[in-house]
């Protein structure tokens, strides 16, 4: 009797041994490891070309517009990625006035940042942070009326990455929120190919 009690307690300790060398999961799902590829930095995941449609809609679900869209993420090492984003109309002409947006993302001390700058000049400043596997982004600007909020994230899924950018926005004093969400693919994924 005491023998197999003896057994069943080291049986018990192997298990503990091995159970210590598997991630903890939190809550979420999400094991650690994955909530940050730590040889490529937090934007490792987003880099590379990227085509989809980004899609705004008013606050009862009407749709107001369609836009296709190709983003290029180039990461410069573990907390620079540059980024380059073209929108273009749903016949795939370029928007009128044509809408190009350039910039990086960084992170400093583990705070994320991003800048944008449009064809105009104008610089949009996000302050962003990570939730899992995604980033959520937010910039505000009182004196113009502006808020944006937006939540990034890839997902891996059997026809290839999927890249979602998911948010709401009111871009000037006195107008009406709006929503929008963006679906992208690589190119040269299996679900783009005829």
């Amino acid at each position: 009797m005491i023998r197999v009690f003896f057994l069943g307690l080291i049986g018990l300790a192997a298990l503990v041994v091995i159970a210590r060398q598997f991630p903890a999961v939190p809550d979420g799902g999400i094991a650690p490891s994955e909530a940050l590829d730590q040889t490529g930095g937090p934007f490792a995941r987003m880099d590379g070309d990227w085509e989809g449609a980004v899609v705004t809609y008013l606050p009862d679900g009407t749709p107001l517009s369609t836009q296709k869209s190709r983003r290029q993420h180039d990461s410069m090492s573990p907390g620079l990625q540059n980024i380059t984003i073209t929108m273009r109309q749903p016949d795939g002409t370029t928007a009128t006035p044509k809408v190009i947006m350039t910039g990086r993302s960084l992170e400093q001390q583990g705070a994320l940042r991003r800048e944008l700058s449009g064809p105009d000049g104008t610089l949009a400043v996000y302050a962003g942070r990570r939730a899992g596997l995604a980033m959520i982004w937010h910039r505000r600007d009182d004196a113009a009326g502006l808020e944006e909020t937006l939540r990034e994230e890839v997902i891996r899924t059997a026809q290839g990455d999927l890249y979602t950018l998911d948010g709401t926005g009111s871009y000037e004093k006195g107008r009406r929120r709006v929503i929008f969400e963006g679906r992208f693919r690589r190119p040269d994924s299996e679900s783009d190919r005829p």
